[in-house]
């Protein structure tokens, strides 16, 4: 069974970008969606780039709703994360797929949290997939294979 994450980036609108993400891994699966900056996109792909990782914290891309005081999210709806899990090259790629909690909606509440081991060779491949998207924000899904 391959382990797959899929993304789409989609300008709605002059100050609107909306990312899709969804993740089979190891029998599970999960989407999420949220609004994100491009400017955020474009980080994270230089961070998922690097070689090797850096050692003291994961490179690391997260949107959700923000706190009050716009400081830190208080609800993170798609995370991709990654750090170094051995000396061969071996990297575990987290992602956090979650649907938006609201207290007063009686409807479905979900959250996927995968940590899939994988390869500097498919961090390229991601942050290619993010420079790519935020230069054309079509729609289109990515489809990287993590195995």
């Amino acid at each position: 069974m391959s382990n797959t994450l899929t993304l789409s980036l989609r300008k709605l609108d002059e100050s609107t970008t909306r990312m899709e993400v969804s993740l089979a891994a190891g029998g599970f699966a999960g989407r999420a969606s949220c609004f994100v900056d491009p400017a955020s996109l474009s980080n994270a792909a230089n961070e998922f780039a690097a070689f090797p990782l850096r050692v003291d914290g994961p490179a690391v891309f997260e949107s959700g709703y923000l706190s009050d005081d716009m400081a830190a999210f208080k609800q993170v709806h798609v995370e991709i994360s990654a750090r170094p899990l051995n000396t061969l090259g071996i990297v575990g790629l987290r992602v956090v797929l979650a649907l938006p909690v609201d207290a007063g909606i009686q409807g479905l509440q979900a959250k996927l949290d995968c940590v899939v081991p994988t390869t500097y060779q498919r961090l390229q491949e991601l942050s290619n997939a993010l420079a790519t998207m935020v230069a054309d924000p079509d729609g289109q899904p990515h489809i990287l294979n993590l195995d």
